[in-house]
This record gives C-alpha cells, structure tokens and sequence, in this order.
C-alpha cells in the first residue's frame, strides 16, 4: 500500500492563508531599502540574510508578488545563485491559498533504486495532474552523490516532484518561482564563473569548542578545588549553558580564567563573559539575553520547577515573566533559586537576594 504523506494546512477559511492582522510591509522603495538594512542588522533573521540589505530586498519583493508578507518571505525564501527560491513547504502553502487549489496528494512506492515520489494535484475545473521522481531521475542528473540525497533521499525526491507538479499546474500562481531545493542542485550556467551555492563563512568565535577543551576545562577546575556545582555555576554564568562542551569559543578564555583560580578567589561571573568577547563592562542593567534565559529555564526543569513556578521565581527575584529579559544583576540569584530543588512546602526567597 502507498505510504501517504501527512499534508495539513492551517487555514482561517478556504482559499487562504492564515495571516496576522498586523503588518509591517514596506509601501514605497525607500521604506523598502531602509526596512532592509534593519533587518540585515538583526540576529531574528536567517544567517543567510544578516548584512546582506541586497538579498533581503530581492526575498521581500518575491515574496510580495507571491502575496506573503516580509518576514514570511525571509523565513521561506531563499536567495540562491541570484535567483529568490521558496523551500517546498512555503510553495505547497502558496498552491493551497490559491482559490484554483482544490486538493492534492503525495505518496511514495517501490525501494532502493526503483523508489520514486509521487505527487497529484487537483486544479478546480481541470483534470488530475500527477508528476514522479525518484532515485533513477537523481542519478541521471548527477544527484544521488550529494549528502542530501545520501541523507534524505525521500525528502529530496517529494520536494522535486512537488515542485515539479506545483509549477505545471499553478504556473499562475507562482509566476515561475522554483523550490529551493531545485535551485541548489542546479549548476550555474554562462559567465557567472561559478557553479556552487555561495554559502556564508560560520563565525569562528560562534563554534563549540573541542571536546579536548572541554575536558580541559573541567580538570583545571577540579584542581583548584571546584565542584561539580560551582563548575556549572560558572558555565551558565558566563557561557549560558550547563555542559562545557556546548560553550562557544567567545566564551573559552573567560571560563579558563574562572577554572584557573580557587572558588574563593574566582572572577565574578557576570563580568567574565563581556571580557571574553571584547565588550566593555556590564552595569548590571543589561538583558541576560536568550543564551543564558534558555540555560536558566533547562537548570529549572532539571530541579523540577514546571512553568508556573519558573514564572514565579522570576517575577519575584528579576521582576520579569521572561528569562531572556532578566537583568543581569539578578543572574546569579535566579541561578542560585533554580539550582535548588523545587520544594512546594519551602519559603520563597527573598527580592532582596536579586540586587546586586
């Protein structure tokens, strides 16, 4: 039996895409540039888009000519070889908000080589139009030797056949836009003098550090005579996370600095990251920030705290009902409250224990 492939949509009623009521759409060329040079600048969009005004502006436009809103675009479109690209999921989405749309499915049948997906799609008004591809088409246009086809072979193969089958019978509708997936298989041709996706350069100072680091890290605190507690204290405090093999590099000379020296004697947490990627001392009245709220929410529920009582803890010691906008003068006191073992029967702490 076919194996049927789960295709729901949330709609708000038939024929269209669920939308917020608010919207932030540029409505001259100006507003435009300028929209995109603020969002180039955020850390909310794709890598591929930060500093890069040029192909948010080319996302936004196709998107507003397929209807979607700006910062829809940015998540579901991409800029590749110059050309803007949608990934299958956002295509499917922009087919199923077309009033023409009446159904669709996707299947698979055979094995190995002989597996194929199967995509049909229904035009109101017209007849069923189904497409196939499979293993034989990928090998045939050089493809199964790529890691993603290596990888996810099946969701390679349903992504060019309902590419394949959206642009035949909703050309209309996506006015000749490809699937991202389809543009980064295909080469560069002409004089461009490249054939590869051009992908943006990883931050060094973004990557984990190794796994040697990372033992080295919790030996040279052993050492010197922490525990187990004050070597995640310093962990969370500076790096924002609990396991030191997560800890980005910006963050290694502060927490080899903390290591190398006796918990008595230990630099202040709060005030080794900063050094730690070159930024000028904290006043305490910074945002902790979603890295260390993220930490500050795993150590709760490791110590059994569920959301209310992790709201809780927050209103009364930070003064927020969000960790990321904790201050980081009240850091070290919510680290300490969560670090303890949730016991419903104890006191609560004190406000007090927040300031600095």
């Amino acid at each position: 039996m076919p194996e049927q492939i789960s295709t729901e949509l949330v709609i708000s009623k038939p024929g269209q895409l669920q939308r917020p009521s608010t919207s932030f759409a540029p409505t001259t060329f100006h507003e435009a540039m300028e929209f995109c040079k603020q969002v180039a600048d955020s850390d909310l969009v794709p890598k591929d888009y930060r500093g890069k005004p040029g192909n948010i502006f080319v996302a936004i436009q196709t998107g507003a000519e397929l209807g979607i809103a700006p910062m829809q675009a940015l998540s579901g479109i991409s800029v590749i070889n110059g050309r803007g690209a949608v990934w299958g999921d956002l295509l499917l989405a922009i087919i199923q908000g077309s009033p023409a749309y009446e159904w669709h499915k996707e299947w698979f049948e055979g094995e190995g080589k002989t597996r194929v997906a199967i995509c049909q799609m229904k035009r109101k008004g017209s007849e069923v139009h189904t497409t196939r591809f499979g293993y034989e088409d990928a090998a045939r246009a050089g493809l199964i030797g790529r890691d993603t086809y290596k990888n996810y072979p099946d969701r390679m193969f349903q992504m060019r056949a309902r590419g394949f089958c959206g642009r035949d019978k909703f050309a209309d509708v996506l006015k000749g836009v490809i699937t991202a997936e389809e543009a980064m298989d295909t080469p560069i041709t002409g004089d461009v003098g490249s054939v590869e996706v051009d992908l943006p350069k990883p931050d060094p100072n973004e990557e984990p550090i190794t796994r040697e680091e990372a033992t080295a890290l919790w030996q040279a605190c052993k050492a010197n005579g922490h525990n187990a507690d004050t070597y995640k204290h310093g962990l969370v405090s500076i790096a924002g996370v609990e396991r030191s093999d997560q800890v980005k590099r910006k963050f290694h000379e502060a927490l080899k600095k903390y290591c190398s020296t006796p918990p008595s004697a230990a630099p202040a947490a709060t005030t080794a990251a900063p050094a730690a990627s070159e930024q000028s001392a904290p006043t305490g009245e910074e945002e902790i920030g979603r890295e260390a709220g993220g930490a500050l929410w795993t150590l709760a529920k490791s110590n059994g705290y569920d959301v209310a009582n992790y709201k809780a803890g927050l209103l009364l010691i930070a003064k927020v009902e969000r960790s990321d906008i904790a201050k980081k003068k009240y850091h070290d006191a919510l680290v300490k409250h969560f670090s303890a073992p949730f016991n419903p029967d104890s006191e609560p702490p004190e406000a007090e224990q927040g300031q600095p």
